[in-house]
């Protein structure tokens, strides 16, 4: 495996990315959202809900991956 050596943390960053995007990337792609999605499935109750800060929004997600934890939904 070859070293690269980068003058910044800039063209390092853009040394990632995917220059050929063609249909087997794509399918690549869909099939590690597949895999998150499967490994990490959270079910949301149904419904809007209302969050007066971001610490009551961030208890409400906190209890939802608890529960579902807890019911063996999450692998």
């Amino acid at each position: 495996m070859p070293v690269y050596k980068y003058k910044d943390f800039t063209s390092a960053e853009e040394a990632l990315w995917e220059e050929k995007v063609d249909s087997s990337y794509l399918k690549r792609l869909d099939e590690l959202y597949e895999l998150k999605n499967y490994l990490h499935h959270i079910d949301y109750p149904k419904g809007i809900y209302k969050f007066v800060t971001l610490e009551d929004l961030n208890r409400f997600d906190e209890n939802i991956i608890i529960k579902n934890a807890l019911n063996g939904k999450i692998q």
